[in-house]
């Protein structure tokens, strides 16, 4: 009986597979649709013509949202959104942000910095040259060699150039001319630029000469020994013959002795005559011994007193025992051809005198 019950089972459940198979080609025949997995939400199931209660795989976004800079672009992921997303401009301040001002833009141009549109006002330099002519803007050196300043702010393109012109330079290169510079070097100066020199080089300068000049020749000399001695010697022999002969020393000798003792009871009177038109010296001396007693002596030319000398008192009198006593006298004056000397000598004691005339001129 069991086996019985057993095998009725097994048909029952064969049975039942059966009808559940039918079942399901008969759903399949009867389902319609054209939608697969990829068009059903994931966790949904959907039936279509070629099965029944098939799975969804469409991912779910719900709301997407997106910030974008001018020009970005964002690439909308498959799935599923709910509506509730956006996509987001970014403010222009925001993607401008920069420090530029119109004078650091070139003039005629524009951009946008910090979300506002800017015209540019900067010059441009883009052909031609600028002269540079004021000065301290300008120079040359042994450290830097020439160099100037930019002129004014701007953008300088290669193909404008700076220039200093040759009227504001040259006068600080020297004034040297071809003829203060040796021949065969070169130079620069207000005159020209590498101009060649023409001063001759001379070597050495040798010279010596006798009662002869020399004319030296223009040029450079490198040394050398100019010897005056013999025309000195020359000279001066001729100078002093010619000074001998032209103003002659005349020797006169007035008086030259010693008065014995006693008195003289006058003055003691000699003269000079001049041979000539010229300029004298006339000098000398007295001197007394013993118990000196009003002694004086005079010197006059044509009458003109120019020496009187009282030789033992102020006043002339006998009152100063002066004892030895030694006097010198010295007169310079103009005498005309013809014109005398006078010399006084007066004692009343001992004296002895020495006087010399001597022309000059």
């Amino acid at each position: 009986q069991v086996d019985s019950l057993n095998k009725t089972k097994e048909q029952l459940e064969s049975t039942i597979n059966s009808l559940n198979t039918q079942i399901a080609e008969l759903q399949k025949k009867q389902s319609t649709g054209t939608a697969v997995a990829t068009d059903v939400l994931s966790g949904k199931t959907f039936s279509n013509s070629s099965n029944v209660n098939i799975a969804g795989t469409m991912e779910n976004r719900g709301a997407v949202s997106q910030s974008l800079n001018a020009g970005g672009s964002y690439t909308i992921p498959a799935g599923y959104h709910n509506g509730s997303g956006k996509v987001t401009a970014n403010t222009l301040a925001s993607q401008t942000s920069a420090t530029a001002g119109a004078g650091q833009i070139l003039n005629g141009y524009t951009a946008w910095v910090n979300g506002s549109k800017v015209t540019g006002t900067m010059k441009s330099y883009t052909s031609g040259s600028t002269a540079i002519t004021t000065s301290g803007r300008w120079g040359f050196d042994t450290t830097y060699g020439p160099w100037v300043y930019i002129p004014a702010n701007g953008y300088y393109a290669t193909a404008h150039w700076l220039n200093i012109p040759w009227a504001t330079i040259k006068g600080s290169l020297g004034d040297a001319a071809a003829g203060n510079v040796l021949s065969g070097k070169t130079f620069t100066s207000t005159n020209g630029v590498k101009i060649t020199g023409s001063m001759p080089n001379r070597g050495n300068l040798n010279w010596s000469g006798s009662n002869t000049t020399y004319t030296v020749p223009a040029g450079y000399y490198s040394g050398g020994t100019l010897d005056s001695r013999p025309s000195y010697t020359n000279g001066y022999n001729a100078g002093y013959s010619a000074g001998n002969a032209n103003f002659p020393w005349r020797t006169f000798t007035v008086r030259a002795y010693g008065e014995g003792s006693g008195t003289i009871s006058k003055p003691d009177v000699w003269t000079f005559t001049a041979p000539a038109n010229g300029i004298y010296l006339i000098v000398g001396a007295a001197s007394g011994t013993g118990d000196g007693k009003n002694r004086y002596a005079s010197i006059s030319v044509n009458g003109t007193v120019y020496l009187s000398n009282h030789l033992n008192s102020v006043d002339g009198s006998a009152t100063q025992n002066l004892g030895t006593k030694h006097h010198h006298h010295t007169v310079i004056a103009y005498m005309n051809k013809g014109a005398t000397a006078t010399i006084n000598v007066y004692s009343n004691y001992n004296v002895a005198t020495s006087y010399y005339v001597l022309q000059i001129s």
